[in-house]
């Protein structure tokens, strides 16, 4: 059995709040066959430290009382010896503070791979200079929501680094709900801060109970500006209504106990306390702002409203009050989100993925270059100096010439040790690359923008892959980089192997399955057809192609109740399709893509459109050249055999 790796997961202290609730669900759930978890915080203080104490390591200390303290520098030194005497190899901070000690620290020891976060906005400058250049130390920054990935890249943090892994929530936790038919319950769960604006709650308040005086608004947790809170409810004439409980451990119990959940905040990054009232299927009033929006769906799954406003708020919680059918509704809809998209074990699983992925691209030794490929370097290197790219580029500019790259990839996972992957930290670079250098467009988007005359890219993925959605998506995302996924519809939800696997007598691969596809689309993504069973139809009888073509098409628009004009030739080289098989793939679909010819020139064909293959072993250069016009002098495809034991590795 492999030894566990040792992982180092930091926080300030356990005072009861959403990232500590975070953090404790991880701690407690990372796989001890893989991981030696060791908890870290400056102090032993905070309501919940006492549960640390079922774990297997006990938490390290290391306490401080400001930065500008001699103390915290002699605290420092002792934790970059404290992570070499343990043998840390991951280390994971969780918030500002233990961001600012722990991610230099960690590089003094040096400890392989330094994780930061970001999972919060309401920082002060000195703060926040900080942190941006304690981020240098870190290899990558997680976010909670695309909104605090946008805020590390206004504040300079390169995109490559960041990524967004969202909470998660053990929904089982929360009793399935029966919905009144008055509902009068309102319920805030939240530390008692300014930036939650629970005054605009309150503020809200004469005018909902003007109209329902039997409603009562309940306030759960503890702050700063309780006192100030409490005043302001007995100065509006609302204290008779308005109950503040203090902190709660039995939070699922009171959302269970109540109708409406209302979080008037004037920032937040991904707030716990809106996923937990989702889990417990309870009509969600919130403000239109951080990450509020990619957990609730305005008119779906709750109601958005501006920061800020009480009476725009007071009418939105009147809107469900008066309408007991449509609170349901949407509090049904919220559970649902919650369920498919932000559970605990899918947020444990991207940070596992995440501590091995980079700890395999730290560790891994370099490739050995032979001659061959130092020389054809070389060549790449010349030509991508050479100027000729550019000016080819011009001259097709001003003719109208517009170049269209779509980019096929299969498979992005660790380790790439096969023709159909393409290595985690290698696929991050490219699309790095793509988001800085070019114009990334969706497919479907590219095939008419070409005509303009300038060089557009699109990205894409055949077959259907599980990793396509853990890994590639969360990286695209990161990038908001836009791609289309082609699947072979039988494969989905199956471990059946694709003809290809079977072939190369590759283990088996996990699929997608049907929520991953929607939870895809949801994302943004686009997804197309590729056939019911990675159909040859270079080979097989029209009457069985037609079949293909149709049924998957057919199957995916039922499944994810939306149109699909996009398909992709399986294998996609010449002799893989013919001119029957190619006209009964253009009756069926808008744009149909091959996987060979190299790049597009204006006019585009939508019917036949080129794609270049990206696999294993391509280097950053040659995916540099190849963008600019390498000539592709591989004329087979990777996927549909094996390259003999002992062949080179393509460039």
């Amino acid at each position: 059995m492999p030894i566990p790796v040792p992982v180092a997961l930091f926080v300030d202290r356990y005072i009861p709040g959403g990232t500590q609730r975070q953090i404790l669900e991880l701690l407690a759930r990372l796989d001890r066959r893989r991981f030696r978890v060791h908890p870290v915080c400056f102090h032993a203080d905070g309501d919940w430290f006492g549960r640390l104490a079922n774990l297997d390591e006990p938490p390290a200390l290391f306490p401080i009382w400001g930065f500008r303290r001699p103390h915290t520098g002699r605290q420092l030194l002792a934790f970059a010896r404290w992570c070499r005497e343990k043998r840390i190899e991951v280390l994971h901070t969780f918030d500002v503070y233990s961001n600012i000690f722990g991610l230099p620290a960690a590089a003094l020891a040096p400890v392989p791979v330094r994780i930061g976060s970001r999972r919060g906005y309401i920082e002060p400058p000195g703060l926040r200079r900080l942190q941006r250049a304690a981020y240098t130390a870190a290899h990558r920054i997680a976010a909670n929501s695309t909104s605090a990935a946008d805020r590390l890249r206004a504040e300079g943090v390169p995109a490559e680094r960041i990524l967004v892994i969202p909470n998660g929530i053990d929904a089982t936790a929360f009793p399935a709900r029966e919905y009144p038919a008055r509902p009068r319950r309102l319920a805030a769960v939240a530390c008692l801060r300014e930036e939650k604006r629970l005054d605009v709650l309150l503020a809200a308040a004469p005018r909902i109970l003007a109209r329902y005086p039997d409603a009562e608004i309940r306030i759960a947790g503890d702050g700063e500006c309780r006192g100030a809170l409490e005043a302001q409810a007995r100065t509006l004439g609302v204290s008779g209504r308005v109950t503040f409980l203090g902190h709660r451990d039995d939070v699922a119990d009171l959302l269970t106990a109540s109708d409406i959940f209302v979080l008037p905040s004037r920032a937040e990054a991904f707030p716990n306390a809106v996923m937990e009232a989702m889990a417990s299927g309870l009509p969600v009033v919130a403000s239109d702002v951080g990450g509020i929006p990619e957990l609730v769906d305005d008119g779906r799954t709750g109601r958005l409203v501006p920061p800020g406003e009480p009476e725009t708020l007071a009418e939105a919680v009147l809107g469900l009050m008066d309408d007991p059918a449509r609170a349901a509704e949407l509090g049904r809809a919220g559970r649902r989100r919650v369920d498919t998209t932000f559970s605990m074990d899918r947020m444990v699983d991207r940070f596992e993925r995440l501590y091995m992925e980079e700890l395999d691209a730290r560790l891994a030794p370099p490739r050995p270059r032979g001659v061959r490929q130092r020389v054809k370097h070389a060549m790449m290197r010349t030509y991508l100096g050479s100027g000729f790219p550019a000016a080819r580029n011009a001259v097709n500019a001003r003719l109208g010439r517009g170049r269209l790259t779509v980019l096929v990839y299969h498979q992005v996972k660790d380790p790439a040790n096969d023709c159909s992957t393409v290595g985690t930290a290698a696929f991050r670079e490219q699309m790095a690359f793509l988001a800085r250098r070019y114009r990334v467009l969706p497919l479907r988007e590219a095939v008419d923008e070409a005509g303009d005359g300038g060089h557009v890219v699109a990205i894409t993925f055949d077959d259907g892959y599980k990793d396509n959605a853990t890994i590639a998506a969360p990286i695209l995302r990161s990038l908001s980089l836009p791609a289309t996924f082609f699947v072979s519809t039988n494969m989905i939800d199956t471990t059946l192997p694709f003809p290809h696997d079977v072939e190369q007598r590759r283990p088996p691969q996990e699929h997608m399955t049907w929520d991953d596809l929607r939870e895809l689309a949801a994302q943004g993504f686009d997804v197309g057809s590729h056939t019911l069973n990675h159909a040859d139809l270079g080979v097989v009888p029209l009457a069985e192609a037609e079949q293909e073509l149709r049924a998957s098409r057919l199957r995916i628009e039922g499944e994810l109740n939306m149109p699909i004009r996009m398909f992709a030739f399986p294998y996609g080289h010449p002799r893989n399709m013919r001119r029957d098989t190619i006209a009964a793939a253009q009756r069926e679909y808008a744009i149909c893509c091959a996987a060979s010819g190299g790049h597009n020139t204006a006019p585009v064909d939508p019917g036949l459109v080129r794609r270049i293959v990206v696999s294993t072993g391509v280097t950053f250069l040659a995916f540099q050249a190849l963008l600019e016009g390498w000539p592709m002098l591989r004329l087979d495809n990777p996927y549909r055999e094996a390259e003999p034991a002992g062949a080179p590795v393509p460039s």
